[in-house]
């Protein structure tokens, strides 16, 4: 009711078709049949193979569940058309299966065994195929796994360059200061040297000029007492 509101112009063939396999679990079996069929007549109007194959699908299960095997077949064969035109394994599989099952109910042995084989054939291929895209997924992963570790060990040795790179421009500038201040304490030094020594000439002067001077005095004191 509420989809005739929300889309007048689009047939609810998913909800019918819902209907029809509530039908087929109650047992309710010429409501599940009309509500498929109404379904299937929807789809293949509107050009819908998925749901031309679950219908037919859901004929063929619900004719099998009541021993109707040949109509059962017949619906059977009308979705395995439509799965390989869609190329779908895994309903193709699914039928294979409903087929075989189907055959060995109404003791069609031979024809049994040949859809068992070609749903088994069918499993194995799509085993293989899940096994080769695990391995696929997993090569992937690990490749991925190593090239983040490879980013990780290359980002600590970047941080480890960055930090001996920091450290050697710190001991340079340190370096620098040092140096510096050798200098300027050399600078210092010499500017001191001189000094002591200008100094040293004045005194030495002045120590010339006493001596010359008390020895004056002594000879003057000498004649002044003679």
């Amino acid at each position: 009711e509420l989809h005739k509101k929300i889309r007048p112009n689009t047939p609810p063939f998913q909800l019918i078709f819902n209907l029809g396999l509530l039908y087929a679990e109650q047992n309710r079996f010429d409501e599940a049949k009309a509500a498929f069929e109404e379904s299937l007549d929807y789809c293949e109007k509107l050009n819908i193979p998925q749901g031309v194959y679950f219908n037919n699908k859901g004929l063929g299960d619900l004719y099998a569940s009541s021993k109707m095997y040949d109509e059962a077949t017949i619906k059977y064969k009308q979705a395995l058309e439509v799965a390989e035109e869609l190329n779908q394994s895994f309903y193709i599989a699914e039928l294979r299966e409903s087929m075989y099952l189907n055959y060995k109910a109404s003791k069609n042995f031979e024809s049994a065994l040949s859809e068992l084989e070609s749903y088994k054939a069918i499993t194995d291929s799509l085993a293989k195929r899940d096994s080769e895209n695990a391995l696929s997924d997993l090569e992937s992963k690990i490749e991925l796994d190593r090239q983040t570790e490879i980013n990780r060990l290359l980002e600590g040795k970047q941080i480890q360059q960055e930090e001996q790179l920091a450290l050697r421009q710190w001991l340079i500038v340190a370096a620098i200061g040092l140096i510096f201040c050798i200098l300027l304490f050399l600078f210092f030094s010499l500017k001191v040297s001189k000094h002591h020594k200008k100094l040293n000439a004045v005194l030495n002067k002045q120590k010339t000029e006493l001596e010359t001077i008390n020895a004056t005095k002594d000879k003057l004191f000498t004649i002044v007492s003679h």
